[in-house]
């Protein structure tokens, strides 16, 4: 099979090690006029070494000063091969409906503006609309000097860091969900630690000085640069190794999905001749997702409890299985008996499906001189995973670790080109079995209390011996086929409902796990993030919750929490006017003049639609309504209950 890597020791980008530029622009919407709808009033340049400039536009004198700073932005970015910026090349899109989906942004901005005062614009669109630079037109630059000079590179690059924050290996694996939302103040203050100017936003800013402008304008395309410098370039390189890896150019990777990577390698093996079966797209139908074991809720606080991780299941059962698209149902294998795939699998795929639904059988190829692309490629890549770690080579084995777990999920997608529902649904079902498996020696082998299961992992406690854990996985090993860990153990452990629950760890030194709890929710406000956090805390600590959940309650019935804490955060995905009449999104979206794209701060209130930009018309029952769902179940749990301990007072609260 072709060799997916040698040996690579130096994973920067070249692009990264010449001098590269962020930039940032500012604008006002002019929703009510067609012909200009943007005004582009400052803009800033932070360059890899440290150079910066920032222009307003009461720095030209011309009689049309926007378009000078309009030129002075696109040729101070043509000197630079590569240029960052953050949502810079987001795009509004009419859907069929007539509706709109996207904002326009920094490129699309830049090239509306060119076009309003007819002058040349260095942004093109590929075939589905983005914006990308380009610098100015071959042909301009052959019969104009003055543009030829602007040209200096043959090809220019532009990588919108949005969408390599917004990828779920970046968001959810890499940085663990520190951040919230996509907004550049949230990712930056939670891996950078400092966010935008004042705190101020793109709306907030317009009404400030010229001084103040310049500082935030500034202040963005710095935080720009200081993202994609972090932890010495941690985030490009891994990008970077992908790249490598699928031979996808570094820039495309940075604005696509696994899917994208995933359909080059497989192409790439295809054309190279070592597939030998063509494959026909199969209609995605809905199967049987993984095990999810009903959790045994309540406070664990007497024994440790122990998750047991199944590493790479998915990878690990296709592998096992041969399970891909050219070996499910193969022509050369439905026939012979030791091909056909187990009633008890077949159990598993139809439990959940309806009568008419129901698959008959299925059977995997058993050629002994054929095994499955998928398979093929996912071991190659465990085995080249390997050898990085011992080279210590952090950002490819973490791109091999990201491919490797990320290839199950397409199959199930009608948007992948080669997905194929069969081969998704007998890797979950195989996958199921094996959790179900090492759940009956979990409780009948070792005599462990199985509280919990979700997908490829078990959390168990009443665990006699340590050394008991140990046993354990070497029974998975031999009986099983899998490699299993300890991915954590909590000393205290509170479960409320599937994929809720807080962990404190064995080891004090490290902050409490807090998953898919209520309070930690991205559209609740700082108050109630504050008190989720304190509730863990407290756990920890061993103090009563209930002191400071009841202390919070106080202070919101008497007016006392600060109104930062309660201002909640939303990004309209529509224009104000699109949403409902009495929406909220509505409501404080026309009271702050905004426009789909914009992040609002309101605040929940009694009038129509609920919610308010005008904090002078906050609800406090509202919020108090929110506390109790925040919190309830967590005290359920624990043996506290809202109304009589927190409340005081036994009648329901509207």
């Amino acid at each position: 099979m072709t060799p997916i890597l040698s040996t690579v020791t130096n994973l920067r980008n070249e692009l990264l090690k010449g001098t590269y530029a962020a930039i940032d622009t500012e604008f006002k919407v002019n929703s009510e006029n067609e012909s200009k709808p943007f005004t582009l009033y400052a803009a800033s340049i932070v360059d890899s070494k440290g150079n910066k400039e920032a222009r307003h536009i009461s720095d030209f004198q011309h009689p049309e000063p926007e378009m000078q700073l309009l030129k002075w932005l696109m040729h101070e970015m043509l000197k630079y091969e590569l240029t960052i910026g953050w949502y810079s090349k987001g795009v509004r899109v009419q859907k069929d409906d007539g509706s709109y989906e996207g904002k326009d942004s920094d490129l699309k901005v830049i090239d509306t503006i060119c076009r309003y005062y007819d002058i040349p614009s260095f942004v093109r669109f590929d075939m589905r609309g983005i914006p990308y630079v380009g610098g100015y037109d071959r042909y301009l630059t052959r019969i104009s000097n003055e543009y030829a000079s602007f040209n200096r590179f043959n090809w220019y690059h532009h990588i919108d860091l949005y969408h390599v924050y917004k990828k779920p290996m970046i968001k959810s694996i890499i940085y663990a969900n520190k951040y919230k939302s996509l907004g550049l103040d949230a990712v930056c203050n939670a891996i950078l630690g400092e966010g935008k100017y004042q705190k101020l936003d793109g709306i907030q800013i317009q009404k400030m000085s010229k001084e103040e402008q310049l500082e935030y304008v500034a202040q963005d395309a710095n935080l720009l640069m200081k993202l994609s410098k972090h932890n010495n370039y941690e985030i490009l390189d891994l990008m970077n190794a992908i790249s490598i890896i699928t031979d996808v150019p570094f820039d495309r990777v940075c604005h696509t999905q696994i899917s994208t990577w995933w359909k080059k390698i497989i192409e790439d093996r295809i054309n190279a001749g070592e597939c030998r079966f063509a494959f026909t797209k199969v209609k995605k139908r809905k199967y049987s997702g993984g095990y999810v074991l009903e959790p045994k809720t309540g406070f664990y606080d007497d024994a440790l409890v122990y998750v047991l991780d199944v590493k790479s299941l998915y990878p690990s059962t296709m592998i096992i299985h041969n399970i891909s698209f050219d070996t499910v149902n193969c022509e050369c294998c439905k026939d012979i008996p030791s091909a056909k795939v187990g009633d008890e699998i077949m159990k598993l795929i139809n439990s959940s499906i309806s009568d008419e639904e129901k698959r008959q059988h299925y059977w995997i190829c058993k050629n002994s001189d054929y095994q499955g692309i998928v398979p093929r490629l996912l071991h190659q890549f465990k085995e080249e995973r390997f050898q990085q770690q011992e080279l210590g080579n952090e950002p490819m084995q973490l791109a091999l670790k990201n491919l490797i777990n990320g290839c199950y999920g397409l199959f199930g997608s009608g948007f992948f080109e080669f997905s194929d529902y069969r081969v998704a649904e007998l890797t979950t079902a195989y996958g199921r079995q094996t959790l179900q498996y090492m759940q009956h020696i979990a409780k009948e082998v070792y005599g462990f209390t199985i509280i919990y299961g979700d997908t490829d992992s078990i959390f168990v406690t009443d665990v006699k011996k340590e050394n008991d854990i140990m046993k354990f996985i070497a029974e998975c090993s031999i009986l099983l086929d899998i490699d299993v860990e300890v991915s954590k153990v909590y000393k205290k452990f509170l479960i409320t409902k599937k994929k809720h629950y807080i962990g404190i760890h064995k080891d004090d030194s490290a902050e409490p796990d807090i998953k898919g709890m209520e309070g930690i929710k991205s559209d609740r406000p700082l108050w109630i993030n504050k008190i989720e956090k304190q509730f863990a805390d407290d756990i920890k600590n061993s103090k009563d919750p209930i002191i400071n959940i009841r202390k919070q309650y106080l202070m919101m019935e008497s007016g006392q929490v600060p109104l930062e804490d309660l201002a909640i955060k939303l990004t309209l995905q529509k224009n104000p006017n699109d949403y409902e009449k009495n929406s909220f999104q509505r409501v404080a979206g026309d009271e702050l003049a905004a426009s789909q794209g914009d992040l609002i701060i309101y605040y929940k209130s009694d009038i129509a639609g609920g919610g308010t930009s005008n904090p002078n018309l906050i609800s406090g029952r509202k919020y108090l309504q929110m506390l109790r769902t925040a919190t309830e179940d967590s005290l359920n749990a624990m043996g506290y209950n809202f109304l009589r301990d927190v409340v005081k007072i036994n009648d329901i609260l509207d």
